[in-house]
């Protein structure tokens, strides 16, 4: 089976780690396409028998910029879809799959869909007039939990073809080393992640005694973080180790995983920590 992934980057994100290991995994039967919407380096490894195709422009600021690029995107997914055939159409992320419902139109290719965000986040209007419109014209779409699926099923009604579908979580090395004092945040630093929580959480515990704070992963708040932890005192209790593609050692000399976070869909990292 030819089956084409599109994601909406190749950044470290929820939505493209759950892809990674899906692509990976599917790779060893068929053949498959793995299309990016945006340009970024890539961060999680994919097989190389993969092909993966980005586009050449980038988004930029402003609401005509951001209108113009998605036309774009519109024209670039389309003309990917048209040229490669594939037998399925597989789609994460709640901005992003209205366009490739829409760029498949009248293709005859089954495109499943799968929301990756809390059912009880509020969408800009247009997201949900999109999704309103064009889901029903998916050939499925992937729950992550119970109540996504009975949100969806109040939206669309009884007979809007879905199933629950948890996160595929990836296999997690045990690595015999000891544990150690340490609280392990891994994830992006944005809003809905809530480091700041965990910090001002840390910097509220009187005695410390050995206990340090290491927190794993970059984004738009991570400077931010590391001039908070400075004005609270902090910086020799905690680390900032940037994005590692390869968490496992943290997570097996850890003693205690925080997920601190406002809004989740279903948290890959969550689920790595537990097993």
């Amino acid at each position: 089976m030819k089956i084409l992934i599109v994601s909406p980057s190749r950044k470290m994100g929820g939505i493209e780690r759950a892809l990674s290991v899906l692509a990976n995994e599917w790779a060893k039967n068929h053949e498959v396409i793995y299309v990016s919407c945006l340009k970024s380096e890539p961060f999680y490894k994919l097989d190389e028998k993969i092909q993966v195709i980005e586009p050449r422009f980038k988004r930029a600021e402003g609401i005509f910029n951001k209108i113009f690029f998605y036309l774009k995107l519109l024209r670039y997914l389309r003309n990917e879809l048209k040229v490669h055939q594939p037998d399925r159409i597989l789609s994460f992320g709640d901005f992003f799959n209205p366009l490739v419902l829409l760029a498949s139109r009248g293709l005859k290719i089954p495109v499943y869909v799968s929301d990756r965000t809390s059912a009880d986040f509020k969408f800009p209007f247009y997201i949900k007039y999109l999704k309103q419109k064009l889901y029903p014209h998916a050939s499925g779409f992937i729950a992550q939990t119970q109540r996504t699926y009975d949100a969806k099923r109040n939206q669309f009604g009884e007979k809007f073809n879905q199933t629950i579908i948890p996160n595929a979580i990836r296999l997690v090395s045990k690595i015999d080393v000891p544990k150690e004092n340490i609280i392990l945040y891994a994830g992006r630093f944005s809003w809905e992640k809530n480091p700041g929580a965990l910090i001002e959480a840390f910097a509220e515990i009187k005695d410390k005694k050995e206990w340090r704070l290491v927190m794993l992963g970059d984004g738009p708040l991570w400077n931010q973080m590391k001039t908070k932890a400075s004005m609270l005192g902090l910086e020799n209790q905690i680390d900032f180790l940037g994005a590692l593609s390869d968490i496992d050692l943290w997570l097996n000399k850890a003693s205690i995983f925080v997920l601190p976070s406002v809004l989740e869909g279903f948290p890959n990292a969550l689920c790595e920590a537990m097993t």
